[in-house]
């Protein structure tokens, strides 16, 4: 699939083009799910990230089978370590996915940022991130 970039990228400044060179996206294998965590449980040995809502705890978990009705998601990983100011790198990011139709949730954690995307929309979504790290390669 031939990708054209919808959104144009201007990188003025050397490191974040580096940055974006340096991504090294990498698709898990195991499909994700987002759900409610029931208090006084324990915690799931399948859990990628807990967060504290106002309405209480949420987990992205590692699944072999969805419900029914449930969002499959992929994760995708990105081998770069976080950015300590990785707005302008997941700005980029975000607009160049929005730019070819594919939604995404982002999670950064202290070591690396983590791109979730529906399961169907997996190989599109790394389509477009090889392309952007092809296009600021040294």
């Amino acid at each position: 699939m031939k990708l054209e970039s919808h959104t144009p990228v201007s990188l003025g400044e050397p490191n974040l083009r580096a940055q974006l060179a340096h991504l090294a996206p990498r698709l898990e294998g195991e499909p994700r799910v987002f759900r409610p965590f029931p208090g006084g449980d324990p915690l799931p040995g399948n859990a990628v990230m807990i967060f504290r809502d106002a309405e209480g705890l949420s987990m992205i978990l590692e699944v072999d089978v969805a419900a029914p009705g449930e969002t499959v998601w992929a994760q995708i990983t990105f081998g770069l370590q976080a950015s300590r100011d990785p707005s302008r790198v997941l700005a980029i990011i975000t607009s160049q996915l929005a730019g070819h139709g594919i939604p995404c949730n982002i999670v950064s954690s202290f070591y690396h940022d983590h791109l979730f995307v529906e399961w169907d929309l997996a190989d599109a979504t790394m389509d477009v991130l090889m392309s952007l790290v092809q296009q600021n390669a040294p």
